[in-house]
């Protein structure tokens, strides 16, 4: 894309791009993928690279992505839309990392992890949006955000979550069916008394990390996993009473017990 100064539109569809997308001068000029209006349509980026200095748009389609995107921020804009990650590591070279939603409509959004890894600096959804991630296959979401955040849509599906950013991240959604862990190396994660995570299998909190789980019914009464280690803080609800399969506070791994903090 050359020679562009306002926002570029790939509006028709269904598109396979299979040489990737550079914008040359300038540089920072967006490039929204979907059309301006309600479409049920599929397009995807399958070889090459996503070269941008500006921003990675995505609205009203699918986008099914299996190449890296370098790029200023993604967004997951408008009306319905679907960003479907084929492969790992999508988003290593998003400067300030995914806003989905608008705020000045209504907007509902997936965003597909088909068995991968995904990583965002930033995570931001604006209001009037109802967003859902989703594993498909054992999938890995990585939240690096530096600031506080609250976070009320859905995780779901086989998804596991890892914060290891130094922010803060409050998630009060109640529709959450992920059946991976949830890991915290960096920063603080509350589960509100809002949130519910019934198909939890494990909670790590290791490093700098902090987890804090406000009301008993957020997690199940049982877990395959809990590990405390190298630092990591957790606070647990007042009268919470928790099975694990298998514990490890400290350097130690607990002998099966019942014990009482």
């Amino acid at each position: 894309i050359k020679g562009q100064t306002r926002p570029f539109y790939f509006e028709g569809g269904p598109l396979t791009f299979t040489g990737g997308v550079r914008n040359d001068s300038p540089s920072d000029v967006a490039v929204f993928f979907g059309p301006q209006s309600r479409s049920s349509i599929t397009n995807k980026i399958a070889s090459g690279a996503v070269d941008l200095s500006g921003v990675f748009y995505v609205c009203n389609s699918t986008m099914r992505l299996a190449v890296p995107v370098k790029a200023q921020k993604v967004i997951a804009g408008y009306y319905n839309l679907a960003l479907v990650c084929e492969a790992d590591n999508l988003f290593d070279n998003v400067t300030d990392g995914i806003e989905i939603g608008v705020g000045w409509a209504p907007v509902t959004a997936d965003i597909v992890l088909k068995g991968t890894r995904q990583k965002f600096n930033v995570l931001k959804v604006n209001t009037n949006t109802t967003v859902a991630f989703k594993g498909e296959g054992a999938s890995t979401l990585e939240i690096a955000d530096a600031s506080a955040a609250t976070y009320s849509g859905g995780l779901k599906g086989d998804l596991s979550v890892v914060h290891s950013g130094t922010g803060s991240w409050k998630l009060t959604g109640a529709a959450n069916d992920m059946n991976g862990i949830i890991k915290v190396t960096a920063g603080t994660v509350t589960l509100t008394a809002a949130s519910r995570f019934p198909n939890l299998s494990g909670i790590e909190v290791t490093g700098n990390g902090r987890l804090v789980v406000e009301d008993a019914a957020s997690i199940p009464a049982s877990l395959a996993t809990l590990r405390v280690t190298g630092g990591g803080h957790l606070k647990l609800p007042d009268g919470l009473n928790l099975t694990i399969d298998r514990a490890v506070i400290g350097p130690y791994a607990l002998e099966p017990e019942t014990y009482s903090f």
